[in-house]
């Protein structure tokens, strides 16, 4: 990795110098030596040999200082390689000084061989310190080569060389020359050093390592001492013989150099980590201070978040209890449907059990069915429709649910979505039987079906006969009695209306209801309608409008009597609450709506409607009053005081009419600016329902 790294920093002048100048400063010694003629003393041959030995020996003692401290191969190779030199060094020194002449040949025959003894081990243990780094780094290890196992190597390698050059009887220098060489043998260490360079060089430490840099300076300055000077030496203390000891001079100073700045370079590291650590301490002494400061915080929010977690769980524990409690069933889903969780309610009116029904659709284990017992579609179950509207939605007790064993029960629905944000994220629905009050209402119902016709009959009878007073057939009567007569007649008219409006409601909650849709012109209707209740208008400053579109619209099959009744009740309401007093308008719109896919409304699904809006400018319905208008026998009170006449039945009716024949209808409202009612059905028409009887008719 520090190779690579290195490798890609760029090569600096001065180091291209510095290498450049390791291979042309011997050339350049070379000339000079030459051009001066210059030959030395045999003492000055002792002088160099006693520097080298004392250069290397301290080279040698740094790199084992070095190794020691960052354990790097390369150190170890060098500490060996640069002793071995040194103590060869002094075994030459020793031949020189004769102090070894009894054991050894003469010294002037064996000094060359020494040199290059040297140079061999050195050349040698500097290639193999190059082959390492290539093995470790192919193995992806350091240190493959033991400390003991090297040291016996070189050891052992030192003295079988020492021993060759000086017992083996040496042969003189060869005669003549070997391409230009008289020392040809010498090539052989300047190979090994040169591939030692070029391994150093390719590995690239040397753009940001001074000692590396160091390193092949003096491996090339070595190699350049044997090619240019000792392979061209012809006798002992020859000048090319002192110019390869001065170049191996400066090899050892050049490396020295290296590794005092490698030194330098550690000494200062170590000042700075000990500036560092000096100045982490500091950190970390503040950090402990913060730290010791945020315990304590951490320890109080830890503090009161267990009471926080006590008093959730005390008010979770009154939840659940409350929850269990409530005789109601419960059911809480996510937003698609899915339950997430029941009450043992749910479980007792259902038959599931809560583990059962967890993750599934409330469609799966809650079948609804209408009065008629088939099952009501999804869209229009109060629970989807709560999703998809993000409004609370109610039912009456015309739906029933289906429990496990397949019996029924009818079940008054309330379902409140769930909303996190703007987000519906699921809703809850609490349902009740409501089997008793069911059996009251049919009982209620069966009872106002009989009462309605009983009083029906003696109603016809009464203005039969008061028609007749008022005719003149039983004889003249004078113009006091006509107006009281017309009284009766009136208040008998307000009678039988509400007869037929309790008649209807009982055939129409009861499923007696016939709807019998046949295409209509629902503009000619609409126009009859408006003529039927245009008396209602005198009297008073209320004129009826009638905006209907140019082209005429496409017949829809309507069932004529209960649409009639439609129209009917809400323009009679229009009427009843628009100002008496000042001039008002009752408009009603015809128009065809289409409504597109993709199209956000939130009262019609994508299709094509018949629209029927009326509008009036009267009291409008008050805001808590909104939710209850489609009440039976509810009136608002700005209505009650509006008009004290009315039943509360005629929007009632109008609503489960609709609601029975497949439409919708809904309101804009504003108290004391007026009331817009939508009436709209599909182009298809009504649904066609088989019943016992038709709508009672407005007599």
């Amino acid at each position: 990795m520090e190779g690579s790294q290195a490798s890609q920093k760029g090569v600096t002048g001065l180091q291209l110098a510095i290498i450049f100048g390791a291979i042309l400063g011997p050339l350049f010694l070379d000339f000079v030596i030459d051009f001066i003629g210059w030959n030395a003393h045999q003492d000055f041959y002792g002088l160099l040999t006693g520097i080298d030995a004392t250069l290397t020996g301290i080279v040698g003692m740094i790199a084992f200082v070095r190794y020691y401290s960052r354990r790097n191969d390369t150190l170890l190779f060098i500490g060996t390689a640069f002793t071995s030199v040194a103590l060869i060094d002094i075994v030459q020194l020793l031949i020189w000084t004769e102090t070894l002449g009894f054991a050894v040949n003469s010294a002037h025959t064996s000094l060359p061989w020494s040199w290059l003894a040297s140079q061999t081990v050195f050349s040698i243990l500097m290639f193999l310190s190059w082959l390492t780094l290539r093995i470790e780094k192919f193995f992806g290890s350091a240190q493959l080569i033991g400390e003991r196992v090297l040291y016996f190597f070189v050891g052992t390698l030192t003295f079988a060389i020492l021993i060759f050059f000086l017992f083996v009887p040496l042969p003189p220098p060869p005669h003549g020359q070997f391409w230009g060489l008289t020392r040809p043998w010498e090539l052989i260490p300047a190979a090994l050093l040169g591939v030692s360079v070029i391994g150093f060089l390719f590995r690239g430490k040397w753009k940001e390592n001074t000692a590396e840099l160091c390193i092949i300076t003096s491996l090339l300055l070595l190699s350049m001492a044997h090619v240019v000077f000792m392979a061209r030496s012809f006798v002992l203390y020859d000048p090319l013989f002192y110019g390869a000891l001065i170049v191996k001079q400066a090899a050892n100073i050049a490396i020295i150099v290296g590794s005092l700045s490698s030194m330098y370079a550690l000494f200062h590291q170590a000042e700075e980590g000990e500036n560092a650590l000096i100045r982490q301490n500091a950190l970390l002494a503040n950090a402990e201070d913060e730290l010791k400061s945020a315990l304590g915080i951490t320890r109080k929010k830890e503090r009161d978040l267990a009471e926080q977690l006590q008093v959730s769980q005390r008010s979770k524990a009154k939840d659940e209890a409350m929850l269990e409690s409530i005789g109601d069933g419960l059911v809480v889903t996510d937003d698609d449907t899915r339950v997430v969780r029941v009450n043992p309610g749910f479980e007792k009116m259902l038959g599931w059990s809560a583990e059962e029904v967890s993750g599934k659709p409330v469609t799966a284990v809650m079948p609804m069915v209408d009065e008629t017992g088939k099952l009501v579609p999804y869209e229009k179950r109060a629970h989807p429709v709560a999703l998809f509207t993000g409004e609370k939605i109610t039912t009456s007790m015309k739906y029933y649910y289906m429990r496990r064993d397949q019996s029924k029960f009818p079940v008054a629905i309330t379902v409140t979505p769930i909303m996190l944000g703007d987000q519906i994220i699921g809703a809850i629905e609490i349902f009740r039987d409501v089997t008793k009050e069911k059996n009251i209402d049919e009982q209620k119902s069966s009872f106002v079906s009989v009462a309605s016709h009983q009083l029906r009959t003696p109603l016809t009878t009464m203005n039969w006969y008061i028609e007749l007073l008022l005719a003149g057939d039983a004889g003249k009567v004078n113009n006091d009695q006509k107006e009281y007569l017309q009284e009766i007649y009136r208040g008998s008219k307000r009678l039988v209306l509400l007869v037929n409006d309790l008649l209807n409601v009982s055939r129409i909650e009861s499923g007696r209801m016939r709807i019998q849709p046949v295409p209509i012109d629902v503009t000619a209707l609409i126009r009859d309608t408006v003529k039927e209740v245009f008396p209602l208008t005198k009297g008073t400053k209320c004129l009826l409008k009638i905006e209907a579109p140019k082209n005429t619209l496409p017949l829809v099959p309507l069932d004529q009597n209960l649409y009639r009744q439609v129209i009917h009740n809400v323009l009679t309401n229009a009427i009843r609450y628009s100002p008496q007093n000042r001039r008002s308008e009752v408009t009603v719109h015809i128009a065809k709506r289409t409504v597109r896919r993709g199209t956000k409304n939130p009262h019609l699904r994508s299709g094509s409607y018949l629209l029927v809006s009326i509008e009036d400018h009267g009291i409008g319905i008050p805001k808590e009053a909104q939710a209850r208008v489609y009440e039976k026998f509810y009136r608002a009170e700005n209505a009650l005081h509006a008009s004290p006449e009315g039943s509360g039945l005629g929007l009632y009716l109008v609503q489960i009419i609709i609601d029975l024949s497949g439409g919708k209808m809904w309101f804009d409202t504003e108290v004391g600016k007026g009331t817009t009612f939508y009436i709209a059905y599909p182009l298809t028409g009504m649904k066609k329902l088989s019943g016992e009887k038709g709508l009672a008719q407005l007599d």
